[in-house]
């Protein structure tokens, strides 16, 4: 399984972001290997229109099969993680990624 946390920085110290499509970038933490990676989002961070959707495709790219955000994952942006097949957990607030994990790890 692969967990991608949207995140303002780099390492399970970095708090997890607020926002969804406009995160700074987002950490993967694959269980199975148990690694964290930092993925920035910086190519969707300024853009316009589209966002949530970009941002959510993004994430898909990166194999993620479970999404961590601080706040919400917007409609749109929630159709394309749902029909990837990838769970959401919203709302977790701006944490540590590591107490978001601890708090995420057995759902």
């Amino acid at each position: 399984m692969k967990i991608a946390f949207s995140a303002q920085g780099e390492g399970w110290e970095a708090l997890v972001n607020q926002k969804f499509g406009r995160a700074t970038g987002f950490a993967l933490y694959d269980v199975a290997n148990d690694k964290l990676t930092y993925h920035s989002n910086g190519s969707n961070l300024n853009a316009e229109h589209g966002v949530g959707i970009q941002t959510a495709q993004f994430v898909a790219s990166l194999g993620a099969n479970k999404v961590v955000t601080g706040g919400n994952v917007g409609p749109k942006a929630t159709e394309v993680l749902n029909r990837a097949g990838i769970e959401i957990v919203e709302f977790v607030g701006e944490v540590p990624i590591r107490e978001a994990y601890n708090k995420i790890k057995n759902t």
